[in-house]
């Protein structure tokens, strides 16, 4: 039988160091053996989030952000102290061997205590490491969960914060005052092997790339890609690429740049989403000055 994993958030009781799995790629966990006789199962109504919806659980710990779970392609999740019948494991005494599962429907998300020993509490938005912030849930009670809304098990001060479980979030991005029309021809090139797209950016102030043909210019398609994924907007002269808060980066010629910083990209320049095995090419021809573009400006002789 093959082998299973769980993403680990290592901690202590009341709330002591937590780090990361050490594997750093995607996907950060996986779900365990369907095999597993003691694991828990979701019930039948338990469904993958409307594709409206990108779900999922922040990690926090001492208040800083160290992990992004992506719950959209999961009925539900189980999470507690025992690797091999949960999906997220809380090393902390106070938290049960299965402690809680988040399930999702079409529609909504929702919390489930299993019937724990030291609780499962529901809180707002607020992220401070302080254990049992927030309402307690009954032994074996659930709970729907709101956007932003925030986990606490048993006295760990781990947090698991629930975002775009409303799809509020994927609302069109939208391209910042400050973009132009670009003053060069500009297309990106590039995609998966027979399916290679070329869009031109000749146009466009701006245009926004992601795994959502709705919501987006370029849809790539490939799991790792969030919805709305990145943009590449224009100043004149100058494009560059945004990533949009993706949960597995943006890279610029193999570099993943921050989130939500503009980053110059250039003629030749390769760009990456994700873990997709495949990726796209800028085409920035400066030879070809648009129709209407105005020339460069003049710099004043001191």
């Amino acid at each position: 039988t093959a082998s299973t994993s769980s993403t680990r958030l290592v901690g202590s009781r009341g709330g002591g160091a937590v780090a990361p799995r050490s594997r750093p790629t995607p996907p950060l966990w996986r779900m365990a053996s369907a095999s597993s006789p003691r694991k828990w199962s979701p019930p039948t109504w338990a469904k993958l989030p409307d594709p409206s919806r990108e779900v999922r659980v922040q990690v926090y710990v001492q208040g800083r952000l160290t992990q992004t779970l992506d719950l959209s392609n999961k009925r539900a999740i189980v999470l507690g102290r025992q690797g091999d019948i949960v999906d997220v494991i809380i090393d902390d005494a106070s938290v049960s061997r299965q402690h809680a599962a988040i399930i999702n429907s079409s529609t909504a998300t929702f919390m489930l205590d299993l019937k724990s020993a030291q609780g499962t509490f529901v809180g707002d938005e607020r992220v401070a490491p302080v254990p049992q912030l927030g309402t307690r849930l009954a032994a074996g009670a659930m709970e729907q969960i709101e956007e932003a809304q925030t986990i606490r098990l048993g006295s760990s001060a781990t947090v698991l914060k629930l975002v775009g479980v409303d799809g509020s979030h994927l609302e069109r991005w939208q391209i910042p005052a400050w973009c132009t029309l670009p003053v060069y021809a500009v297309q990106i090139l590039g995609g998966p092997n027979g399916k290679e797209a070329r869009l031109d950016l000749s146009a466009k102030k701006g245009v926004v790339i992601g795994r959502s043909e709705e919501r987006t210019d370029l849809a790539v398609p490939d799991g790792s890609v969030s919805r709305l994924h990145a943009a590449v907007v224009h100043d004149e002269e100058t494009t560059y690429i945004c990533d949009l808060g993706s949960t597995h980066g943006t890279f610029v010629d193999s570099v993943r740049i921050s989130p939500n910083s503009f980053v110059k990209v250039s003629d030749g320049s390769k760009l990456a989403f994700g873990t997709a095995p495949f990726d796209y090419a800028v085409q920035i021809n400066t030879s070809q000055r648009l129709q209407g573009a105005a020339p460069p400006a003049k710099k004043a002789k001191k």
